[in-house]
């Protein structure tokens, strides 16, 4: 899955972070609206997971959360279980 170059500068590499934002609404799993959680409260935006449904877009997901943990912990993380 392809990325768009950021539209505010051609010029400026995008972040994992709007990246990832990218893939989430080229997957379709973003959503905005009103959303009701569980405890009752109202959320601006809902991300559906069932749509990485593919090999190739749990992939890149994977790939994303590795980058971000690369960012928070970067010499003290071992492993996910």
């Amino acid at each position: 899955m392809e990325t768009r170059p950021c539209k505010e500068s051609e010029n400026r590499q995008m972040t994992y972070k709007e990246e990832f934002i990218e893939f989430l609404i080229a997957c379709d799993a973003l959503r905005f609206g009103e959303f009701e959680l569980k405890s009752g409260r109202i959320a601006p935006y809902s991300i559906n997971t069932g749509m990485f449904d593919t090999g190739s877009k749990i992939q890149q997901l994977g790939e994303f959360y590795a980058k971000a943990i690369q960012e928070y912990y970067p010499d003290e993380f071992d492993g996910i279980y």
